[in-house]
Parts: structure tokens; sequence; C-alpha cells
């Protein structure tokens, strides 16, 4: 038996369709996770249809529109047809953690601001002939998890850090690099061409499967045998986490991604706020591992010395002006922030930088560097 601390619901595994620069820390705490159906509707499901179903609590929009979730994809959709859903339901990956199992924040009260529970269903459940979806699990989501897999099971797997690529504040979202990620928006059949389907197929392969499309787990009585069945035990193994819904929480590293397509924005004037992808960078096999993980965290965004709760400026380079040690930032990265702002100021692009710094919420700005508005526009006027 592998040594793995998931605990898997495997009475009812979900049928997956075939059809036709700085590390980020994100977040490490207990999550739970399940492919799920979703849609959103106006109508209070329990209260004038009697439906009892699992509701993130949260309404979108002045409309008060609420995205509800099923395990069972029949009873979704049977609800979608009574209410008339314009959009029938879909599936997505939903991960969930209470926020008071966080261990990475870099302040207690950070949590406060999250409510009780995190969820992050960014990723769609779509088949590979997907033209505009098939990379969020297929190329994202899905390897990083395997990979996560992988390396908490101490198997021998390709380095390769599509997470670190993508959020990289130095990564501009252009044409060139959705096609250099995830392959030509303009001949979207040739996505086995792209940087992420490439280190797909090598991950496969390392773990003993030499079809790069396979994602369904080994054929079990119950369901037809297809082309993307995996003939690898590893790689079986390591699926479960998609095919399969987690009876108790696992403690791992989760990373908002932002989506490799150039057009993935909330709001096409504001370039900055990005759709983001859920992604599991790091498997714990104990609560213990994730706390000497989320430890290194908090050091290195105190810049090792362990979290810091005064204002004053200590940390100082010659010739430059000190940090604000509520910034956080480690040696190795002063050195990087530096270098970027003093590159964006010869580009003329501060008031495009404060600008975003602007739009971002407090909560935002805690969680990446740890300083206000205007800490960061006093401290660049220095450099």
């Amino acid at each position: 038996m592998s040594d793995n601390p998931f605990k898997f619901n495997k009475n009812k595994p979900v049928v997956i369709p075939v059809g036709g620069d700085f590390p980020p820390s994100g977040f490490i705490g207990a999550w739970t996770a399940a492919v799920m159906t979703t849609f959103m509707t106006e109508v209070d499901l329990k209260e004038e249809m009697g439906i009892t179903t699992f509701d993130a609590m949260r309404a979108l929009g002045a409309s008060g529109y609420r995205r509800y979730y099923w395990h069972d994809h029949d009873a979704a959709k049977e609800a979608g047809a009574a209410l008339k859903q314009e959009y029938g339901p879909g599936s997505v990956w939903v991960f969930e953690c209470s926020t008071d199992t966080v261990l990475n924040f870099a302040k207690a009260e950070t949590s406060q601001s999250f409510g009780s529970q995190i969820t992050y269903d960014g990723c769609r459940i779509a088949t590979l002939r997907s033209r505009k979806y098939r990379h969020e699990l297929h190329m994202i989501a899905l390897p990083a998890a395997v990979q996560a897999y992988a390396r908490m099971m101490g198997w021998d797997i390709p380095e390769f850090n599509a997470i670190k690529e993508l959020t990289s504040q130095d990564t501009v979202f252009t044409d060139a690099f959705q096609t250099r990620m995830i392959g030509d928006p303009d001949n979207p059949d040739e996505y086995e061409k792209s940087e992420l389907w490439q280190y797909r197929q090598a991950l496969w392969a390392a773990l003993g499967e030499e079809n790069p499309q396979a994602y369904q787990m080994i054929k079990e009585e119950h369901r037809r045998k297809t082309k993307y069945d995996t003939t690898s035990e590893q790689l079986n193994e390591a699926l479960g986490v998609l095919h399969f819904s987690w009876d108790d929480p696992v403690y791992l590293r989760l990373v908002p991604v932002p989506d490799p397509r150039v057009d993935a924005v909330y709001n096409k004037d504001d370039e900055t706020k990005r759709l983001s992808i859920p992604c599991v960078a790091d498997i714990f096999k104990s609560k213990e591992q994730a706390e000497t993980a989320a430890k290194a965290d908090r050091d290195r965004m105190s810049g090792g010395g362990g979290e810091t709760t005064t204002t004053t400026s200590s940390s100082t380079d010659a010739n430059h002006p000190p940090y604000p040690e509520t910034w956080g930032f480690s040696d190795e990265y002063k050195k990087e922030w530096r270098m970027i702002v003093e590159r964006l100021k010869k580009e003329g692009l501060r008031p495009m930088v404060i600008g975003r710094l602007k739009n971002l919420s407090e909560n935002d700005l805690q969680n990446e560097i740890a300083a206000t508005v205007s800490d960061v526009e006093a401290w660049w006027d220095r450099v």
C-alpha cells in the first residue's frame, strides 16, 4: 500500500469527460478537493425550490447571483433544467480550506480578511478537444498536482516549475507568451508543441506512461475503456487526486496561477486583474512537514528574522534607501526588487505600477509585499 496521506472516497469516482521569479507562497493549509458541477443563478435554491446543496455563499455583482456546487452531476442538471438555465451546468475542480488552518500568513490578522473559508474553483474540467479551456486542467492544474504528488512520494521526475514561470513578476501576457506556454491561439490544434504540454509528456513518461494524453485511471469494470486510460501504476495513483473527492483535509500548498491566455482578464479595460487557476504546488504527508514549509515562508517574508511588527526602516543597502521591515524582503529579493524598480523607472512606467497597486485590495497588498501604496510610492521616489 502506498504511503500517502489521502483518504479517497472510492465509492463514487468522478467520471472525467473524454469527449470526442520569486516563488509564490500561496496558501499552506488543510485542503479538501473534489470535481463538482456548478452554475450561477439568482434563485435561492433552498428557499424557493427546497434544494439543499453546497453553496459557496458568495453573491456576484449587484444582481445577486449565487454560485452553487453539486457532487451529483445529474442532480445539478435537473436543477438547471428546472430553472431553465441558458448555460448548462459545468464541472470544475473545487478546493476548500478553513482559514484557521492556513499556516503561512505573514501576519496572524491577515486571516480575518478571508472569512472562515477559502474556496477556489477556477479550473474547468474540459476535454482535450476544448480549444479554449483544455489548458486549465490538462496543461496546468493536473500536471502541477501530479508533479506535487510525485515529489511527495519521492519518485524520480524531471524538474520544471511552471507555477514560477506563470507567476513571475516579469511575465508579460502576450500572444507570444501564450503560444509558448499553451499553443498558438490561431492554430489551437497544435497545442502539443507548447512548453507546458512538452513538460506534461516528459512527466508522464517519467512515471511510465508513454501516452501524454492519458488522464483516465486504469480501467475498472464500471466504465468503458477509452484511449485516454493510463497503463502506468504510478500515474494512476497520482490521478486519484482528481478522480476522487478527498474525505479528509490534506496539508498542501495551493497557488492561484494566472491564466496564460491573453484575454483571460476580469475586465478588458484592466489587464492587471487576471483570471487564475488553482494549482497544487506542494503536498505534505503531515502537518509537521507543512509547518516547517510555512515557517520557511514566514522567515523569507520577514527577511529571515521571523515576523516583525515595526514599521520603521532598518534594512539598508549602500547608496540606496532602506527597506521598511514590514515589507519582509529577504536580501536576495531586495536586489531583485531594486532592479525591477530601476528598470521600470527608466521605461517611464511608474504611474502604471502605482496605479496597479492602488487597484489591489488591502488584503492583496499585505499578502504580496506587506506594504501600503504610500510605502511603495515613498520608497520608489528615493531610488
